[in-house]
């Protein structure tokens, strides 16, 4: 139920803003890929899942086509340091954030950073949030890959997290390593995004629905989301143009 929401609050999203477009903005040089290797061992979620790319993130499907790096301002703007969960009763707030240039120093595991390397990942953006007064804690990250395919691949290599490895999170907030915790991958186009939600105290299960709850919050990036909804409406206003184009020809 909580995953159903989410898709249909990214269509929600990327419609509303959908008229957005990138004008007079020349494509960006691709960033190279950087990972070194990633240390061996680390923490990882009791319970995860994850999710394709979907049509929605077609327009950046390929960063090719979204060469633009992330940057701080853009993944951590002032409206994201506050995250709420209304049905967990959860207010989160940032507790630290970090963009990586070196993906290898944003996870843990040899294999995870093979598959990384392979996607051309270029960049890790890590958010580390937590709500004292609920005993809750999170971290997303965002990883910057070369299309869609190689994000549907990374969400799918972390399933193994025992063999494969997992995302660090910032050491800001502790207790994702003292007891029960979930995660959820998600490609969005070229983007994988990890959202990682547990108990401070370390108590919960697979059933928790406020784990659940807060777990929906966080797993689509502002950054991401707008991304995706400039593309669509560049697109769809291109097709517009390209349809008036063929009428006034055919008049002619």
């Amino acid at each position: 139920m909580y995953f159903g929401a989410a898709g249909l609050l990214v269509v929600i999203l990327a419609v509303g803003v959908g008229a957005m477009t990138l004008r007079g903005q020349r494509p960006a040089p691709q960033p190279s890929s950087a990972v070194r290797r990633p240390v061996a061992t680390g923490a990882g979620p009791a319970s995860y899942s994850d999710a394709h790319s979907s049509q929605v993130f077609d327009g950046i499907a390929v960063r090719t086509r979204d060469a633009r790096p992330l940057t701080g301002r853009e993944v951590f703007p002032k409206s994201a340091k506050v995250l709420l969960a209304k049905d967990a009763g959860a207010r989160l707030t940032l507790a630290g954030a970090q963009l990586d240039a070196d993906c290898g120093a944003a996870v843990w595991g040899i294999r995870l950073g093979d598959v990384l390397r392979a996607a051309g990942c270029t960049q890790v953006a890590r958010a580390a949030y937590v709500d004292k007064k609920g005993g809750y804690g999170a971290t997303v990250a965002i990883m910057n890959l070369a299309t869609a395919e190689h994000a549907d691949r990374v969400v799918d290599a972390l399933r193994d997290t025992a063999r494969a490895g997992f995302v660090i999170p910032l050491s800001k907030v502790p207790g994702y390593d003292q007891g029960f915790s979930v995660a959820r991958g998600r490609a969005m186009g070229h983007y994988a995004v990890i959202a990682w939600v547990w108990r401070l105290d370390g108590t919960g299960d697979a059933q928790d629905e406020a784990l659940l709850s807060i777990l929906v919050a966080i797993e689509g990036p502002e950054a991401v989301l707008a991304r995706a909804a400039a593309a669509q409406g560049g697109a769809e206003q291109g097709g517009a143009s390209q349809g008036a184009n063929q009428v006034q020809g055919g008049g002619n």
